[in-house]
């Protein structure tokens, strides 16, 4: 079952991507949309968006949705395998 958005939302109250109001906006089955509020705590001295803002709703975004790939006993919903995360374990890439 997928979260809904205000607990989506909730989840970064306290982290980065709240302290810059980042907001999920959709999260579907294969997807998920966020959206940023521009203003002084996202812009560069010159008034343009911050790079590293750009990076920080990438990120929450990523994230957000790899995380909805992690079904409650702590796997990885893959086709193909189901891996158990554990923390300090490195995970082979392919």
């Amino acid at each position: 079952m997928r979260p809904s958005l205000e607990r989506l939302n909730q989840l970064h109250q306290n982290m980065l991507p709240g302290l810059i109001v980042i907001e999920f906006i959709d999260c579907g089955d294969d997807s998920i949309s966020a959206r940023m509020t521009v203003d002084q705590r996202t812009v560069q001295p010159f008034g343009r968006l911050h790079g590293g803002a750009s990076v920080v709703l990438a990120e929450a975004a990523g994230s957000m949705a790899a995380g909805l790939c992690v079904d409650p006993s702590g796997s990885l919903r893959w086709a193909w395998r189901s891996t158990p995360i554990t923390s300090g374990r490195r995970m082979p890439a392919g």
